[in-house]
């Protein structure tokens, strides 16, 4: 039976969650489980598998998705304080904040 490859299993949920440095971000959660099961005593209830990997992936995921939420909220509340002739430029700032941050992320 072969080993599967935690790292790249990691990389590749982290990019479905939509995290950019996917990567690297595989690399030290694999290291660190990897360190922890070297380190901790072997009892039976211990999992640094791929359960435990998957686990803290697909909340980090939720926790992000939750964060990009609290974001457009923040920003639809403060066009709500805005005078009515700022309004415009408000969100036109904002789409070129989201274009940026968009492009950063697909290089």
């Amino acid at each position: 039976m072969t080993v599967p490859n935690s790292s790249l299993i990691a990389e590749v949920i982290l990019y479905c969650q939509g995290f950019t440095t996917s990567t690297s971000l595989a690399r030290k959660l694999v290291k660190l489980l990897d360190f922890a099961q070297k380190q901790l005593n072997n009892y039976p209830h211990y999992d640094f598998g791929l359960r435990i990997i998957k686990g803290i992936l697909i909340q980090a995921g939720s926790l992000r998705q939750k964060i990009e939420g609290m974001n457009e909220t923040v920003e639809s509340d403060e066009a709500c304080k805005l005078a009515s002739e700022e309004i415009e430029r408000y969100f036109a700032l904002l789409e070129r904040k989201h274009a940026a941050e968009k492009s950063r992320l697909i290089k």
